[in-house]
């Protein structure tokens, strides 16, 4: 039996969005996805919502507009069913989103996120583990995240970057929790050279002032100064844009401001 195709169906995709692992943001295009369901909840939306679907699948979702499709029908005599002008995705009006990404089980911290949508190209939205999720490692620095007010630095995103060798270095990515505790895994660090008692390390910190209940958009933190030492009877802080360390990779280190059990950071971020 021949089987007659009788038009052929044609639809775009108006764009994706991606879900990767945060701590894994080092590793570029080797990072490593998310392939679960995350929770969506869209809090503005510029497009004709009636004509926007949205598809969730492991990993990503996909907005999609059906009335955009087309149909062609067969060309008698079996020749290419379309053209390549007729395969070109339409031109789309770009819309703004803006979202509340969950993961069902916590696993990763909740982010919202604000994008222009309609490209095509995809975008990678970034999520980091949650801490309570972390299982605790003897190889790794952790702390609690201060402004130089005294208010926790909630969600801040920490980017530690470690030399083992001149000219080589690993760069490891986290996120405080709520109450601007963090904890960040040395994982995939070469052992020290005979000789070696640490590596160079420098730590950087991008963080926001949010309220107790708000969720972060991390692409609005700003790069914030790291007090390098404190005078708690003056309550000055000596402030660096970044914090120098000398870290020794086979134990678990606390990382914190001279003078104190916490890491501070500038509440000013001019």
């Amino acid at each position: 039996m021949t089987v007659k195709v009788l038009e052929t169906q044609l639809s775009h995709i108006i764009d994706a969005l991606h879900w990767l692992d945060g701590s894994t943001r080092h590793m570029e295009s080797k990072a490593q996805p998310i392939n679960e369901l995350l929770d969506v909840e869209i809090t503005h939306i510029t497009a004709e919502t009636g004509r926007l679907k949205m598809i969730r699948k492991p990993g990503t979702i996909v907005f999609h507009r059906p009335d955009l499709g087309r149909s062609f029908p067969t060309h008698p005599d079996d020749s290419p069913i379309t053209t390549e002008a007729q395969r070109k995705r339409p031109e789309i009006a770009p819309f703004t989103l803006k979202a509340v990404i969950r993961h069902p089980q916590a696993r990763y911290n909740p982010r919202q996120v604000n994008l222009d949508i309609g490209s095509g190209k995809g975008h990678s939205v970034w999520l980091y583990p949650a801490l309570h999720h972390l299982a605790t490692s003897h190889r790794a620095v952790f702390g609690s995240l201060r402004f130089d007010d005294q208010s926790p630095a909630r969600w801040a995103l920490l980017v530690l970057d470690v030399e083992y060798a001149p000219g080589k270095s690993v760069t490891f990515h986290a996120q405080a929790d709520a109450n601007g505790d963090f904890e960040l895994p040395l994982q995939g660090l070469p052992p020290m050279a005979k000789g070696v008692d640490h590596f160079k390390a420098t730590l950087a910190i991008n963080a926001g002032m949010l309220d107790e209940t708000e969720i972060p958009d991390p692409d609005n933190f700003t790069l914030r100064d790291i007090a390098k030492s404190r005078d708690a009877e003056k309550g000055e802080y000596d402030f660096e844009d970044e914090l120098e360390l000398a870290l020794n990779p086979n134990q678990r280190t606390r990382l914190s401001t001279a003078g104190s059990a916490l890491l501070f950071i500038k509440q000013d971020d001019d």
